[in-house]
């Protein structure tokens, strides 16, 4: 199988993957993947927001918002983008999205790291996909899912079991699938129109990572993988199962 390439300087890139042409936008409301096909538009593994505390109190702020690109750049494979906070500059995000080895999907992968002498506390990033079909207008229903436990230590514990629909970009006999690793993510939300059959259609999926304090010289990594699948027979259980357990056994990319 041959591998998908970035073609692009940025700020925007685009590239052929999982059977459809993509753009990436990594200066944006929302960095991150985007594909229209028909009526259906949808946007994967989006930059959406950072969540932080301070004596004041807690604060949630769009990704855009807060933060300033510093960088992007074609490294292999990937396109790395790397954002700062504009109230805090030694606070450094760097946000990876590559194709996945068998080309039906991608990886993105999130470093943060705090270059200053003070303690970041409790910092959330929020990492979002959503989709649409343009002609529906439906109202959400909202639900907030708790993770597995494996009776591990607090952080190792958080487990979200993969979530997958039928193919938002409205493929038939196709699913779509998020999966993240084990102690990554502290939440993650699910989003689906009230009163219709089409589960795809006004939908959005977040997962919320880290969640911990942030101090100088330590490194948070989190890793989120979005894949599409073939299943003429109906939803691919087993499927999802098996590229859960690759995901997992897979090391990080290389490289800083």
């Amino acid at each position: 199988m041959s591998e998908s390439r970035w073609q692009g300087d940025g700020p925007d890139f685009t590239i052929e993957c999982a059977g459809h042409r993509w753009t990436l936008r990594v200066q944006s409301p929302d960095p991150g993947l985007g594909c229209q096909e028909g009526r259906s538009v949808g946007h994967f593994l989006t930059l959406q927001g950072l969540t932080t505390s301070d004596h004041h109190g807690e604060h949630d702020w769009p990704f855009a918002e807060m933060s300033s690109l510093l960088e992007c750049e074609k490294v292999r494979h990937r396109v790395q983008a790397t954002y700062v906070l504009r109230d805090w500059p030694e606070l450094h995000i760097r946000a990876s999205w590559a194709p996945t080895v068998d080309n039906h999907g991608f990886d993105l992968e999130i470093q943060v790291s705090n270059l200053s002498r003070g303690v970041q506390q409790s910092l959330e990033l929020t990492v979002g996909s959503f989709w649409i079909e343009q002609a529906d207008r439906w109202p959400l229903s909202s639900t907030s899912e708790a993770p597995v436990s494996r009776g591990l230590e607090p952080k190792s514990s958080r487990t979200y079991p993969p979530r997958h629909c039928p193919d938002p970009l409205g493929v038939p006999g196709r699913y779509y699938a998020e999966m993240v690793r084990p102690g990554d993510c502290v939440r993650r939300q699910f989003d689906a129109p009230v009163g219709s059959s089409s589960a795809p259609r006004g939908t959005s999926i977040r997962h919320v990572f880290f969640g911990c304090d942030l101090e100088k010289g330590v490194v948070l990594r989190g890793r989120i993988r979005g894949c599409w699948i073939d299943s003429p027979v109906g939803p691919p259980d087993d499927e999802v199962r098996r590229l859960y357990e690759a995901f997992l056994s897979e090391p990080p990319p290389l490289g800083p």
